[in-house]
């Protein structure tokens, strides 16, 4: 959670009674609130890490910001696994490192703002979550447990990334925001 420390006055994230930028100990009943929420906020007084959300985005496209995120996340994350145990067991496959170098790509093209990014990677998504549903509907008694909940939970999950990167409504926000933003930074 972020707190103000009461021994230098900087918001800090406390994982434990110690603040990180000063080092002193400091209790949870001594710390006082975040200078980003409440009155401070509304006077301007944001932090530098939330001075846009706060002040350029609307709600829309702080959901959407969220949304683009969290799929980012669950897309990459069992291709990282994949090729992380890959490189572990010596086993480094070429599909798996191109299926991680384009995910990672078009990810990153999803952030800026790219729409053409977010239908190749809904498409690509709903295809292979379809694909690992499918594979343990037919070969259920064929595959090994790990490879059975492997394929069932990340199918789901990419089944339901790509109707969130379908159906969104705050995802178009956020990627205009994010092409505007990016207009106004080059020019």
């Amino acid at each position: 959670m972020i707190q103000k420390c009461p021994h230098c006055k900087q918001d800090v994230v406390f994982s434990r009674d110690i603040c990180p930028a000063c080092g002193h100990g400091a209790r949870d009943e001594e710390r006082e609130q975040a200078t980003y929420m409440g009155d401070e906020a509304r006077l301007g007084l944001a932090p530098l890490y939330t001075e846009e959300m706060e002040t350029r985005m609307n709600a829309v496209q702080r959901r959407g910001r969220i949304q683009t995120g969290l799929i980012i996340g669950l897309l990459l994350a069992p291709l990282v696994t994949l090729n992380t145990v890959g490189l572990y067991w010596l086993r480094i496959s070429f599909q798996g490192l191109l299926a991680l170098a384009v995910s990672a790509w078009l990810c990153w093209k999803l952030w800026n703002g790219n729409r053409l990014a977010r239908h190749a990677l809904w498409i690509a998504a709903a295809g292979t979550g379809v694909a690992g549903i499918v594979t343990v509907a037919v070969e259920r008694s064929a595959l090994d447990p790990v490879r059975f909940l492997a394929y069932l939970v990340f199918g789901a999950v990419y089944v339901w990334c790509a109707w969130i990167l379908w159906r969104s409504t705050d995802l178009p926000e956020w990627l205009t925001y994010q092409r505007q933003r990016r207009r106004e930074q080059w020019w």
